[in-house]
C-alpha cells in the first residue's frame, strides 16, 4: 500500500475517533440531589430531528419545550469567560443542559457527574438516570 493510501486511511480512521458526539447522548431523564434524595428533574426527548425538554414539578411532567444545540462560543458568552474544553449542550432561552468531562469546574462549582444545567440561578449538577 502506498504512503498516500496509508495517510488517507489514517486520517479517515483518526477523524472517526475524534468526531464530536451527537446530541442524542442527552436523551433520557435527569435527577438532582435534594437533601440527600435523588429527585427526577428534567427529561430530554427526541421527536424526529427536534429535541425537547420537560421539567418535573409536583410529580408531573410539564409540557415539553424545544431545545437546540448550544455552541462553545454561546456558553462562553453565557458564562462570561472562554470555554477551553470540549463540551456538548442543548438549551433554550431559560437554561442549557451541558455535558462536560467529569470533574470539570467553574469557579466554586465542580461537576462530578459530567452533566449540569446552566440556569440564571446558577449551575445545577444533574445525574443521568
Amino acid at each position: 500500500m502506498g504512503t498516500t493510501k496509508l495517510l488517507i486511511l489514517f486520517l479517515f480512521s483518526s477523524t472517526s475517533l475524534i468526531a464530536p458526539q451527537s446530541s442524542d447522548v442527552f436523551i433520557g431523564a435527569y435527577s438532582v440531589k435534594d437533601n440527600g434524595q435523588m429527585k427526577e428533574y428534567i427529561k430530554i426527548e427526541k421527536h424526529g430531528n427536534e429535541f425537547t425538554v420537560s421539567e418535573k414539578l409536583n410529580g408531573r411532567w410539564l409540557s415539553p419545550k424545544v431545545v437546540v444545540p448550544v455552541t462553545k462560543s454561546q456558553m462562553g458568552k453565557l458564562l462570561g469567560k472562554p470555554i477551553n474544553i470540549q463540551l456538548l449542550g442543548l438549551g433554550n432561552d431559560n437554561a442549557a443542559l451541558i455535558k462536560v468531562p467529569k470533574g470539570w469546574h467553574l469557579d466554586n462549582f465542580v461537576c462530578n457527574t459530567g452533566y449540569w444545567l446552566a440556569t440564571v440561578l446558577g449551575p445545577i449538577e444533574l445525574y443521568k438516570n
